[in-house]
């Protein structure tokens, strides 16, 4: 079910890289801190429901991915899906999966993603 489901709604994420205008690093890069800038940085205003209880527009993306990553990640459709990805490096996405999708994404998300991401 989960290798249908992966077919029919997520192929076009498979190979999707994060755009270059939206991850920037300025200076020299510390202790892994990036900067992100770009047209795409605002949360889309239809994943407003999974985040009551902050303001959209003072979330900051860059220190609150382990906040944003599994909230698009359990509920989010195809495009909010591509928005992370765009975002956020698949690799960033990848280690909090692997870090903390145990602790925080439910069944059955967490064994797609799992599935998905190759861990």
């Amino acid at each position: 079910m989960l290798e249908a489901l992966y077919n029919l709604v997520y192929t076009e994420i498979d190979d999707l890289e994060p755009k270059n205008e939206a991850l920037v690093v300025l200076g020299e890069q510390e202790a892994g801190t990036r900067h992100l800038r770009g047209s795409r940085l605002s949360i889309p205003t239809s994943l407003t429901p999974f985040f009551q209880e902050y303001d959209l527009a003072q979330l900051d993306l860059d220190h609150s991915a382990g906040t944003i990553i599994p909230r698009v990640l359990e509920f989010g459709d195809k495009e909010e899906i591509r928005w992370l990805f765009s975002i956020y490096p698949r690799q960033d996405i990848s280690d909090w999966v692997h870090r903390w999708g145990g602790f925080a994404l439910r069944e059955p998300h967490r064994t797609f993603w799992l599935l998905f991401l190759g861990i």
